[in-house]
């Protein structure tokens, strides 16, 4: 009989709107968690797992994860081809938004700016939503830049103006 060695962790999310006075804002709300144990090659495992829970169709987006006694794995599917836009590196709890918009900053540049400064929305404290891949529209063209703030930080996206269409970029940190 084959040892269970691997802990694989299955995560299916799937794609919402969260809408703000201000933008809108594609995220990921987790629909479906489960964890399991394997036995075998981590890589071959995770492969395998992620096509099989991946052709399933399930959610806009699965992610896998396999953990041996030396290393874990991680592999993101997106089962239905989707162009999203990152938000951030991973998918990250998305706990409120901030909103710096031209109206309410007087000073000479954006690195100037306090948290302060920012329009804060909140998001339902029992969610589980998760930013990672998504849409960021703005309702309003006074936008100077987005903070989210997640479980694991802030993540910060300024405008570009792109003819007459906004799209917002990432700030390196």
């Amino acid at each position: 009989m084959l040892k269970k060695d691997l802990k694989v962790k299955i995560k299916i999310y799937i794609d919402e709107i969260l809408e703000f006075p201000v933008i809108r804002l594609g995220v990921f709300r987790l629909v479906d968690e489960k964890t399991l144990e394997a036995s075998g090659d981590p890589i071959d495992v995770l492969m395998r797992i992620s096509e099989e829970e991946s052709r399933s169709k399930k959610g806009s987006y699965i992610e896998v994860e396999v953990i041996s006694p030396e290393a874990a794995y991680v592999v993101g599917e997106t089962p239905r081809y989707k162009w999203r836009r990152k938000l951030a590196f991973s998918p990250e709890r998305l706990l409120k938004v901030g909103v710096l918009r031209r109206k309410d900053f007087n000073k000479e540049t954006v690195e100037n700016f306090s948290l302060n400064d920012l329009e804060w929305y909140g998001v339902p404290k029992d969610s589980k939503f998760y930013v990672f891949e998504g849409l960021l529209e703005p309702k309003v063209n006074d936008i100077i830049l987005v903070v989210l703030e997640t479980d694991r930080g802030r993540n910060y996206l300024k405008p570009v103006y792109v003819s007459k269409s906004w799209k917002f970029s990432r700030i390196p940190q």
